[in-house]
């Protein structure tokens, strides 16, 4: 059921079996009840929950520091949602509160220090998640599979030009595939 879960992540996909693997065997059991706050806007982010079992609330601020401002519902999570995944990935702070609604919740939790023992560093995975996002929006890739697309990811290199460079001149050869970024 982990596995499951954690592959509909989008922020882990082109992660190995093994990486994964390795991930799930570190969760930690975690219990609640109805009311207590798994998580809290504007706090560090380090852990990733699964949901699984129970029923959570998502609420959002818009300004976090203002006492006054009523949280917004975001977004409500079920059995084998997860949640936790943005703050840990962009190593940023919480950007909502999650609150328990059922009588009683159960997360499966990882620290985000064990998923970069597993997955490298998380800035990386990040950076590839986004070549991987910008290559599929090429309209001549469209029609790959996900894994077709992650494979050519990997042939690519980064190169950086400096200003009034010239990247191409006419009458090259046409033997590289070039994506700005």
């Amino acid at each position: 059921m982990k596995l499951g879960i954690l592959r509909r992540i989008p922020e882990l996909h082109g992660l190995t079996d093994e990486q994964y693997m390795n991930m799930s065997s570190h969760f930690k059991p975690e219990r609640f009840v109805r009311g207590d706050q798994i998580v809290s806007q504007g706090e560090e982010g380090n852990k990733l929950y699964l949901l699984m079992e129970g029923s959570v609330d998502c609420h959002r601020k818009q300004d976090p520091h203002n006492p006054h401002e009523k949280p917004t519902l975001e977004r409500k999570y079920g059995g084998y949602d997860y949640f936790g995944e943005r703050a840990i990935i962009s190593e940023t702070a919480r950007q909502a509160t999650i609150t328990v609604t059922s009588e009683r919740c159960e997360v499966l939790a990882i620290k985000g220090d064990i998923i970069s023992r597993f997955v490298g560093p998380l800035g990386h995975l990040r950076q590839r998640n986004e070549h991987l996002g910008l290559l599929r929006q090429v309209p001549a890739l469209t029609m790959m599979l996900d894994s077709e697309v992650e494979h050519l990811l990997d042939e690519f290199k980064l190169v950086h030009y400096k200003e009034r460079d010239i990247i191409i001149k006419q009458g090259d050869v046409g033997d590289k595939f070039f994506v700005i970024k």
